[in-house]
């Protein structure tokens, strides 16, 4: 796999560009931690101190090389059709609320005074 992965990535950086300050095996390696430990984008960026699109981008590049390399696939739809498979998804995802401050708490106990 990771033969597959240092040529690929040889091939894809032949023009250049900003180096990473990960080696090919860390890059590797946070990818098939995501797979195994079912870890959020944002939370094996933090594990590593990169930003969640990084790791999203990195994980994508690293699956796309295995894809196109012909010896790791995905099955195909029809196989699993003829299954029975049930698929969860259970990404997590924080929920934004309004921050409450002074300002909105004054204004929600005036608003309750005139309703009594």
């Amino acid at each position: 796999m990771l033969e597959i992965v240092t040529e690929a990535h040889r091939i894809a950086r032949t023009k250049g560009g900003v180096k990473s300050k990960f080696s090919i095996e860390q890059m590797l390696l946070i990818t098939i931690e995501y797979w195994k430990s079912n870890y959020t984008y944002f939370s094996l960026g933090v594990k590593h101190g990169i930003s969640e699109g990084y790791c999203y981008r990195l994980v994508k590049r690293f699956e796309n090389y295995l894809i196109q390399s012909e010896e790791f696939s995905l099955p195909d739809i029809s196989d699993i059709k003829n299954e029975d498979v049930l698929i969860v998804d259970t990404t997590e995802i924080d929920i934004q609320r309004p921050k409450k401050s002074l300002c909105n708490r004054k204004t929600i106990l005036e608003k309750r005074k005139d309703i009594q």
